[in-house]
């Protein structure tokens, strides 16, 4: 069993605010569609193996062919099963905008969601059978998907961290306004 790991990310502007925060993190996809295209493009590389060495060491007596292809057949399997079901994610909360850098859930490219910091009602966890799918909420009720295809325990633990760095980026906005002058003080 893997470590779940994740990276908070915190980014500073010029004059040392913080500006942006997020966390990135890996979601495993163990299903039967992960596992099943996982055996298939297997299949489709041992195949290509065997036609490539078959082309190549035509030639070629004795263990050589079945040992080189065996030798490929088993690196392609073990790199497969190493990253096939894992899918990289990150949420990014800025002032203006959420950054989804690896996309969401159904769609993989990046994306901006025009979801202000202060839109951004809640971070929340939702239960889909055996699967739990992480969601912020904004104060106009929509909901947009940030991932899933994590146990309960991976995504309580993005979502407290997701909520801190919103809860951050909030407060680091509070203290620079209150660090601007009010017109009360300039008028005195």
């Amino acid at each position: 069993m893997r470590k779940f790991e994740t990276e908070i990310i915190r980014e500073y502007d010029a004059e040392g605010r913080l500006s942006a925060a997020g966390l990135r993190w890996v979601e495993a996809r163990y299903g039967v569609l992960a596992v099943g295209g996982a055996i298939f493009w297997l299949a489709v590389y041992v195949a290509a193996v065997l036609a490539i060495t078959a082309i190549c060491m035509g030639g070629a007596v004795g263990l050589v062919k079945p040992t080189a292809s065996a030798g490929l057949t088993a690196l392609a399997a073990v790199m497969m099963l190493r990253r096939w079901g894992l899918r990289e994610r990150a949420a990014i909360f800025h002032f203006d905008h959420i950054a989804v850098p690896f996309g969401q859930p159904r769609a993989r490219k990046s994306r901006r969601l025009e979801v202000a910091i202060g839109e951004a009602a809640n971070v929340e966890v939702w239960r889909s059978g055996y699967e739990f799918w992480l969601l912020v909420y904004t104060r106009s009720a929509d909901a947009y998907v940030l991932g899933r295809g994590l146990n309960e325990f991976q995504a309580r633990k993005v979502v407290t961290l997701l909520s801190h760095a919103r809860d951050d980026l909030r407060g680091s906005l509070t203290r620079h306004q209150s660090n601007q002058p009010s017109a009360r003080r300039i008028i005195e």
